[in-house]
């Protein structure tokens, strides 16, 4: 080896040595294939009263207390993904049973975002360069995955590992699975003769794009992805091992400033949608009425154009693009995004009554963490003793929540209007 990276102390939970004495210690394989509480603690401290070794683990590692019986098996790959993700600059590595706990469920969002996709699959062309798609979803997954990839690359030449992970799991899991799958469904299984090209475009984009972030996540997660790099469709004249494959550089996506900056748009827009049904408590399975409105042309011809993808992602009934200007329509929640109005009708949909107990536990709820907030200002002494930026951030907090009291005094209104 020509370089070798040497990681910093692993301590526990909260930043003590592991020892024996103290009883701190775990052993990694019973994180790796799974253990008991009882079983963990006893080789933490061995012979010492079962009740004594659990209160000083639990003491030790206080995400444990949440933690149910024991370790699941989280498996070599989340363990593996876990101290990658720790900054090689930090002095001690402060190991959290949850956290292991969390990237073992990225590997199962890994594991379902293939087997979701390899039904589709069938027949799709995978080269060794990117392939030049026309849809505005394609050519953005291929931008957002050769950002990510530059950023690993850079992390790993860097010996970033945590820039790295942290580049390749907001790719996977947000870009990947949160939007680019879920834009995808509607292509993938229209079997109309007159998509036929949308959807062979997307089958062989979506190949390309789980290739390479498979190939990419590989030296830190090696079991899983040999296990489904061997289900994918792969460019021709491949070795026989994904161990053996090349990591793929920033030029495996495309560089593409507008589909980025188009996409950008629509996410906003949904986001700030299901905002409002998650705010709202709009049953998931409701579908809603949605305006969008703007003065921009441009804008209103890219929210038409993305009709579809806007209609599948915030469940709508019925979606207006229209000019900006008109008043807003009796029982409609209206926000804004990316210079866009958003509003999302829901009277027929959420009931009168419940809306207004939501609203009036949240006044009461704000009401009194600004009394709680002035109080602590106007208490002796902390404006001159307390740090500058800890009294910065106090007085923040109480002027967010002022701004919230106006916001829900227009709630409150709004749900005088559902009735």
């Amino acid at each position: 080896f020509k370089r070798i990276l040497l990681h910093s102390l692993v301590v526990d939970e909260t930043g003590k040595k592991m020892s024996k004495v103290v009883g701190n210690v775990i052993d990694p394989l019973d994180i790796v294939d799974g253990a008991d509480f009882e079983t963990v603690v006893r080789k933490a401290l061995p012979g010492a009263p079962l009740e004594e070794a659990r209160r000083k683990f639990t003491k030790a590692y206080p995400s444990t207390s949440k933690m149910g019986q024991g370790f699941d098996a989280y498996g070599t790959d989340a363990l593996r993904w876990t101290f990658a993700s720790y900054s090689s600059q930090s002095k001690r590595i402060p190991l959290s049973p949850k956290k292991i706990q969390g990237f073992r469920h990225f590997c199962n969002k890994i594991w379902n975002a293939v087997r979701f996709a390899l039904p589709y699959l069938d027949g799709a062309e995978v080269g060794p360069e990117p392939p030049a798609p026309k849809l505005r979803l394609n050519r953005w997954i291929l931008a957002r995955l050769g950002a990510a990839l530059a950023t690993m690359n850079k992390g790993i030449d860097e010996f970033r590992f945590d820039d790295s992970t942290a580049a390749l799991y907001h790719f996977f899991w947000g870009d990947l699975c949160d939007w680019y799958l879920e834009l995808c469904k509607p292509i993938l299984i229209d079997e109309g003769d007159e998509a036929l090209e949308q959807r062979h475009e997307t089958r062989d984009t979506l190949a390309y794009v789980l290739e390479c972030s498979i190939r990419a996540i590989h030296p830190f997660m090696p079991f899983i992805t040999e296990e489904l790099w061997q289900r994918l469709p792969k460019p021709s004249g491949s070795p026989v091992s994904v161990a053996l494959a090349t990591l793929p550089p920033a030029s495996a996506g495309r560089e593409d400033a507008a589909a980025v900056r188009e996409m950008a748009v629509i996410q906003a827009v949904v986001t700030a949608a299901r905002t409002v049904r998650s705010e709202r408590e709009v049953h998931p399975g409701a579908r809603v009425p949605l305006a969008l409105r703007s003065n921009d042309k441009a804008l209103r011809e890219l929210l038409a154009a993305e009709r579809q993808a806007i209609e599948t992602l915030v469940k709508t009934e019925t979606l207006a693009i229209e000019p900006s200007g008109a008043e807003r329509p009796k029982g409609a929640a209206l926000t804004s995004a990316a210079d866009v109005e958003v509003l999302v009708m829901l009277r027929g949909i959420v009931e009168a009554a419940n809306e207004k107990a939501r609203v009036e536990r949240e006044i009461k709820k704000t009401e009194k963490n600004i009394a709680a907030l002035e109080k602590k200002l106007a208490a002796k002494g902390f404006t001159q003793r307390a740090p500058a930026e800890v009294v910065a951030e106090t007085q923040q907090q109480l002027a967010s929540m002022k701004d919230r009291v106006g916001l829900l005094a227009d709630a409150r209104k709004l749900a005088e209007e559902l009735e």
